[in-house]
């Protein structure tokens, strides 16, 4: 039988402590991304977690053996998410929830968004120094925040999160998906917001970006998805599948909102998922 002093118990601070320990040992990926490398064979990943951390991880690569034969079929590349990171990035008040890569070479930039309205950047060439120097941390060279919007009265709302990014070809315009059912470009040498794209009636929550036509396309928690031009800001086609085959059974149901979209090479063909 064990004995404590009870008399100065806090009810709220155990529970706290109970939910803190728990999340400190569970956490859920919700963006993965393979980092920039000049081998054939990637040899690390960056993870952007529920917990609020950009990490970078290794690779256990199979033998050349395997790979010059094929790989078996219980054969398979493994990180060790139990592991100590690599490098562990300045991490977000809140889940992370998208990664990406833009530019080349030297100027190469690891971006990521999350749920505090951040948009966070790194030079890769700076994230390899880090990791050959055996360091642990490595605070952000980039940090744009969302812009708040004013509600009732003139209130300022809260921060919007930032569901996802995308960019231009040459790396110098970031895209982002926000919480406010806005999209937002981004100058990366200004560090500010170049335009806002407003028309969705609820969340964003994905963006790809149509280059050779100066378009992007947006998914929402409306369930359309609409197509921006860049140059205007203004909407010049919105998607709605849901109007365009329900039927009088699929009316009286609850439209699915948009949760990731993906655009073929050509840039005629558009998949999206409910």
């Amino acid at each position: 039988m064990a004995m404590a002093d009870i008399r100065n118990w806090n009810e709220d601070e155990y529970r706290a402590s109970i939910v803190a320990e728990g999340a400190s040992t569970t956490s859920t990926v919700f963006a993965v991304d393979f980092a920039p490398t000049r081998s054939l064979a990637p040899d690390r990943v960056t993870t952007a977690s529920s917990d609020g951390s950009v990490a970078i991880y290794p690779i256990d690569m199979p033998s050349q053996s395997l790979l010059s034969h094929g790989l078996e079929e219980k054969e398979f590349c493994r990180c060790q998410w139990n592991a100590k990171p690599l490098l562990r990035l300045s991490p977000h008040d809140g889940p992370a929830y998208n990664l990406l890569t833009v530019g080349k070479g030297e100027n190469a930039l690891l971006l990521s968004c999350g749920d505090d309205g951040c948009i966070q950047g790194w030079l890769w060439q700076e994230i390899d120094g880090a990791i050959s120097k055996g360091r642990d941390h490595l605070r952000a060279n980039l940090e744009l925040r969302n812009p708040q919007q004013r509600g009732p009265q003139s209130a300022l709302l809260p921060v919007p999160e930032t569901n996802a990014l995308a960019s231009d070809p040459e790396g110098k315009h970031i895209f982002s998906a926000a919480g406010d059912g806005c999209a937002y470009t981004w100058d990366l040498e200004t560090g500010k917001v170049a335009m806002v794209f407003r028309g969705h009636c609820d969340y964003l929550h994905c963006i790809v970006s149509r280059p050779t036509t100066n378009q992007i396309i947006t998914g929402s928690e409306d369930g359309t998805c609409k197509v921006w031009d860049c140059r205007s800001g203004f909407c010049v086609a919105t998607l709605d599948s849901w109007n365009a085959t329900k039927s009088a059974k699929m009316a009286v149901q609850k439209r699915p909102w948009v949760s990731c979209m993906a655009l073929d090479p050509s840039e005629n063909w558009l998949v999206r998922c409910d």
